[in-house]
């Protein structure tokens, strides 16, 4: 696995976090920063598994 795709993964996790604490959280302010926040995580590991395909560098089904 390439330095690029353990980061694709790493940003994942975290909007999955997010998104999580955004279901989660008691207080709305909370709730809204960590939802808005998992949504932007998501977009910026879709637009960087975008460029890996693009340059031949598509994660390996169960890698």
């Amino acid at each position: 696995m390439t330095d690029l795709e353990e980061r694709v993964e790493e940003i994942e996790a975290r909007a999955a976090e997010s998104e999580l604490l955004g279901n989660l959280s008691m207080e709305e302010e909370a709730r809204i920063y960590n939802r808005r926040l998992a949504v932007e995580l998501k977009e910026y590991a879709l637009k960087l598994r975008g460029q890996m395909e693009s340059v031949g560098k598509e994660p390996k089904p169960g890698a």
